[in-house]
């Protein structure tokens, strides 16, 4: 299962996004079909990784507002989780 998880990776493009942590990639979690996301955000969780969520809507200066719909989000992992 690991390998499978890797593969995915390997395969997804590497994006940017806001106050990504320095040395760390990002994928799109919008990429993995909804089925196995539980299972890979457990994998990237457990090879130092995390799941960022953000909102869709951020006011700048301010507050988001409490209300306001989140992304899917993105995996953020060290290069070595895919090695």
């Amino acid at each position: 299962m690991t390998d499978m998880i890797r593969d995915i990776f390997l395969d997804m493009p590497i994006v940017d996004m806001p106050n990504r942590p320095e040395g760390m990639v990002a994928f799109m979690r919008s990429e993995v079909p909804d089925q196995y996301k539980p299972m890979v955000d457990e994998w990237v969780q457990g090879r130092g990784g995390e799941v960022v969520v953000i909102p869709l809507i951020q006011v700048h200066g301010g507050k988001s507002p409490e209300s306001s719909p989140e992304s899917d989000g993105y995996y953020v992992l060290p290069p070595s989780a895919l090695a």
